[in-house]
């Protein structure tokens, strides 16, 4: 498995700049998975595959009539504890009141301390309970968690979709990198931070050198040479480095 380090790369007395471009391949760096964070039926699945969607961007509805009955459910049942626990600090109220004049033993007392106790204990076992059910009932609606292009959907409309389960891909077009494989000779006329000029079609985006490979143990002996774009949109905004699309790059003297 070849090592990266992050190091500069010191350039050798004799070293000179490639004569030829280096070839590399276009990477995202900014790229997630954005997985369902409850279960249902996809209700609605939106027409934004392979298009540019601003952070927030609705791209799944999951049907809520499950999340919404168990929301109704967990509400029934913490007015129901409130309603315990008001009962159980009404009738220790009332037993200490007694308790003034006599008329209630301490046995009495401590029993209703202790359901009091539990009472409130069950309230807040319901509120969490409400709590959980509003947030899996918030989480039917999936957006983008960030500005990119959404590069994959993994679920129709009207297919079941599990906790856990990827919906769909995004990445950021402005973010990537270019990944080259140099042989060593290259390597050493090479250094971090060097800008460099990529090239895709017609188009010349600058960029730098970020990291190189100080040792390999691939059968080819090269060296892994990472380079950020540091203008991703080109010179006229159409994002000529496409994720995947082989690119040719030369560094700058």
């Amino acid at each position: 498995m070849t090592v990266l380090c992050w190091i500069c790369v010191a350039l050798l007395p004799q070293a000179t700049m490639p004569s030829t471009p280096i070839v590399g391949i276009v990477h995202a760096v900014h790229q997630t998975t954005v997985s369902a964070e409850t279960s249902g039926r996809i209700a609605r699945r939106h027409d934004v595959e392979l298009k540019t969607v601003k952070r927030g961007s609705m791209v799944f509805e999951i049907d809520d009539s499950l999340q919404r009955a168990d929301f109704r459910s967990a509400v029934a049942q913490l007015r129901s504890a409130k309603a315990d626990l008001n009962f159980a600090s009404s009738e220790l109220r009332r037993l200490r009141t007694l308790a003034a004049d006599d008329a209630s033993s301490k046995a009495a007392i401590e029993r209703a301390e202790a359901t009091e106790e539990s009472a409130k204990a069950g309230v807040a076992i319901a509120e969490a309970a409400t709590a959980k059910a509003e947030f899996f009932m918030t989480k039917t609606r999936v957006t983008a968690p960030f500005d990119g292009v959404l590069t994959r959907l993994f679920m129709e409309q009207g297919e079941y979709v599990r906790t856990g389960q990827p919906l769909f891909q995004i990445m950021d077009p402005e973010k990537v990198r270019v990944e080259s494989w140099v042989d060593a000779a290259t390597a050493r006329t090479l250094k971090i931070g060097q800008g460099v000029v990529i090239v895709s079609g017609t188009q010349e985006v600058a960029g730098k050198i970020t990291g190189i490979a100080t040792g390999t143990d691939n059968p080819a002996r090269t060296l892994k040479v990472i380079v950020h774009a540091t203008n991703a949109s080109g010179t006229d905004g159409q994002r000529p480095l496409q994720v995947g699309v082989r690119v040719y790059w030369s560094p700058r003297p």
